[in-house]
């Protein structure tokens, strides 16, 4: 019998977890309404994040953190990082959103992607 795999080698292992950049339109913090993410309208409700990473717990082979923002849970406005629609919008590749951090008033949203060949060779020949 196999050991069982963490919650994120499942979570970023799952293709509906995945979103194309082009696909959001809107960003936003609003807990306990809509999906994680609407396609036809295109947005993407953080407050639907899953946390599925440990503090200092290692990433999963092949992804690697983007970029992040926070976010005040009281009104839902990003207080802190580029605006995180932004930086989707300069990304060229799916992208996962997790929760990495819940505070008493803020949440923080991680942006990880895949590792590309070309960044996996580089850092084997190193």
């Amino acid at each position: 019998m196999g050991a069982a795999k963490c919650a994120a080698e499942v979570y970023f292992a799952a293709p509906e977890n995945w979103i194309q950049p082009a696909a959001v339109n809107q960003v936003v913090l609003e807990p306990g309404h809509g999906p994680f993410f609407e396609p036809r309208p295109g947005i993407l409700n953080v407050a639907t994040c899953r946390h599925v990473l440990a503090v200092k717990q290692p990433l999963p082979e092949g992804i690697e953190f983007f970029d992040n923002a926070e976010f005040d849970n009281c009104d839902g406005r990003q207080i802190s990082g580029d605006n995180l629609l932004d930086v989707i919008k300069r990304l060229n590749q799916p992208f996962c959103p997790v929760l990495d951090a819940a505070y008493q008033f803020a949440v923080s949203i991680g942006i990880y992607i895949r590792r590309s060949n070309e960044q996996r060779q580089d850092k084997q020949a190193a």
